[in-house]
């Protein structure tokens, strides 16, 4: 989490006047869920034009080989986000031996994934963190599982970060955070914090019953 080099796209964005948040596990660990860095994955309004501002500082777009193994990416439309390499990307590099001291260590930025803000439900206007509020993240993520169809990777993973938000980020049960949640999502957040099964697919189902069935009404 504290790798200056691994936000280096966050800052060009911001250089460039264009409103972003840092998203998935990066922000889970700044809540203070126990979580390994991968990609690195951002949300902006327009992906287009994150993507035009990070290319002219050297970023390229990824071209995944034809037989990469399928992540919860490959369940997302492919209008909602866009895979770039940064400037010093090395493909499989060659680790030293023996390995080199901690301070001599160079970090690489990792992989990029910008998101597009409309598929996760999420308004950045205004925003100047380059992290989430932690009730943006909460009701994007319930969101997004119910709309997930069932059994797909997404729906999978979405599972994991909502299981391991309820355990380990305490704020989530405070009696007043519900509060500053959509009406929609209370009834989902009622039954995590209290330890409910909500990320099964039938739990999934019956939330997603009682959601829209408040939706409607």
């Amino acid at each position: 989490m504290g790798d200056p080099s691994r936000y280096e796209a966050y800052r060009v964005l911001q250089r460039n006047d264009i409103p972003a948040v840092v998203w998935l596990e990066d922000a889970l660990g700044y809540y203070g869920m126990n979580t390994v860095l991968f990609r690195l994955h951002i949300i902006v309004p327009s992906i287009d034009t994150a993507a035009e501002a990070l290319q002219l500082q050297g970023w390229t777009l990824y071209q995944p080989p034809p037989r990469e193994l399928r992540s919860f990416l490959s369940d997302l439309p492919p209008s909602s986000y866009r895979r770039l390499l940064p400037p010093d990307w090395v493909e499989d590099p060659v680790e030293p031996w023996p390995p080199l001291p901690p301070d001599q260590v160079v970090e690489r930025q990792p992989e990029l994934v910008l998101f597009s803000a409309d598929f996760w439900h999420v308004s950045l206007h205004g925003n100047k963190s380059m992290f989430p509020p932690l009730e943006m993240l909460v009701d994007s993520l319930i969101t997004a599982i119910l709309d997930s169809p069932d059994g797909t990777f997404l729906q999978v993973r979405l599972g994991v970060y909502i299981c391991a938000l309820y355990s380990e980020v305490a704020p989530l049960r405070h009696p007043d955070f519900a509060a500053s949640l959509r009406p929609t999502n209370r009834h989902f957040h009622h039954d995590g914090v209290n330890g409910m099964l909500v990320t099964t697919i039938p739990a999934i189902n019956r939330q997603r019953k009682f959601r829209d069935a408040l939706a409607e009404s």
